[in-house]
């Protein structure tokens, strides 16, 4: 027993699982360790600004990305790296237009009088900038993690993260700026970390310049415009509750929530930690289409579901501790936050374990119904429940909301691909 478990340990596939994982939570995990010194220089009200502004990001994002990663990932396995590279250089360009288009939509946006707009004025102009950056920098981790190259992934991770938060960190102490200190360090980093994946994806051939052919834009579009309204809803869930409570109740209670929704989600990190090497490997199994591979892919899928719950447990009670001893006071009522928050985030891990499945069969249009329809539950949950109980009940619409998200897609994949949920095991021999 114990020299298997050492050759399961000592397997290069696992090494390298374990160096994604670890690569990625550590990125994810270093703005928590600075997260006590500016939640003890900004107020609730200006990490609530901070909080406010990202929500508006995080919501117009898609309209650049177009989820075009979920391309790459398809077609990584199956096609020539010619033609990947001419792929890639065709969605860039669309990517680029898009940005330029919100850029309109925000030049409008700003004539009318909504005050979460006006607030921002002219920074609003830096999102599509962004966004596009984060287009190429997306690729890139693509590409990093379907070449199976976790040590390069890891260290582009967390090298990124630790530029983005010592540059507002030095901003904010030796520098006396605010909110805005966090914004210059997201906006540095994605301009520095998306340079350094173009010449990346340049000097792999990933981008080969030529004329725009339909062969590598129909598909993308047919497979991932399906997902925008997807992607803009699955950021409703996540960022219309500071909307509501910034309306229904105040700025400093927007930035009080967002704190234990960033402690709450930590689980989160370790979820897309570990899509990290679980999506080439389940796309590369479905590929096999025989029942075998069906039950292994469960097997997996319910060893992640423990695992999954076992560190929600450990989580949750360890930042119940994290807030309460190393937060400012003034943060207090945040931990009831987290603890609804990293429920709802566990049904989401749920969730990502079956999102494959339809992806692989091009039927992505079941995800923009699904999200549209979990997003309207926590619009209408969020508003009756904050009305109740204040910030508490934006959590518990987030939580109610991804079990939603996880139950449709999940009684759907099983209805349009089967999968032996209860027929897993291994043949006995």
């Amino acid at each position: 027993m114990i020299k298997k478990l050492f050759n399961i340990l000592s397997n290069q596939k696992t090494i390298n699982v374990g160096i994604f994982l670890s690569g990625s939570v550590i990125a994810k995990a270093i703005p928590f360790f600075i997260l006590p010194i500016v939640t003890g220089i900004l107020g609730p009200d200006e990490y609530g600004t901070w909080s406010l502004f990202m929500s508006i990001f995080s919501f117009l994002l898609p309209l650049v990305t177009i989820s075009f990663s979920y391309q790459v990932s398809r077609k990584f396995f199956n096609t020539k790296s010619d033609d990947l590279g001419k792929m890639i250089y065709n969605l860039l360009v669309l990517n680029f237009f898009m940005a330029l288009f919100l850029l309109g939509l925000i030049f409008v946006a700003l004539q009318f009088n909504y005050e979460p707009i006006q607030h921002f004025g002219k920074l609003l102009y830096l999102i599509p900038v962004t966004a596009f950056f984060i287009c190429i920098k997306e690729y890139a981790t693509t590409l990093f993690i379907f070449e199976k190259r976790p040590k390069i992934f890891s260290i582009y991770e967390i090298s990124t993260s630790l530029l983005s938060n010592c540059i507002a960190l030095a901003l904010l102490v030796y520098f006396d700026f605010k909110w805005e200190a966090l914004l210059i360090g997201h906006l540095v980093t994605s301009v520095v970390a998306s340079s350094i994946a173009f010449l990346y994806l340049l000097k792999k051939n990933y981008i080969i310049r030529g004329p725009l052919k339909k062969k590598y834009t129909s598909e993308a579009l047919k497979v991932c415009v399906p997902l925008i309204p997807h992607a803009i809803a699955g950021t409703i869930i996540s960022v219309s509750d500071r909307l509501i409570i910034s309306d229904m109740l105040s700025l400093s209670d927007v930035g009080i929530y967002s704190v234990g929704y960033t402690v709450g989600m930590l689980i989160n990190f370790v979820i897309n930690a570990f899509n990290y090497s679980w999506a080439p490997w389940v796309y590369k199994k479905l590929e096999i289409k025989t029942l075998e591979s069906k039950k292994l892919i469960i097997r997996i899928t319910y060893l992640f579901f423990i695992g999954l719950v076992i560190l929600w447990l450990i989580l949750s009670a360890l930042g119940y501790i994290y807030i309460n001893y190393f937060i400012d006071e003034k943060y207090q009522q945040a931990i009831p936050i987290l603890l609804w928050v990293s429920l709802g985030y566990l049904f989401r891990g749920f969730y990502i374990s079956v999102f494959p499945y339809m992806t692989h069969l091009g039927r992505t249009w079941i995800y923009p119904f699904a999200t549209i329809t979990s997003a309207i539950v926590n619009i209408g949950l969020t508003i009756y429940l904050v009305g109740l109980y204040g910030m508490i009940g934006a959590a518990q619409a987030t939580a109610a909301s991804f079990l939603v998200l996880f139950v449709i897609i999940f009684i759907y994949s099983q209805i349009h691909y089967p999968m032996p949920w209860l027929n897993y095991r291994k043949p006995k021999i």
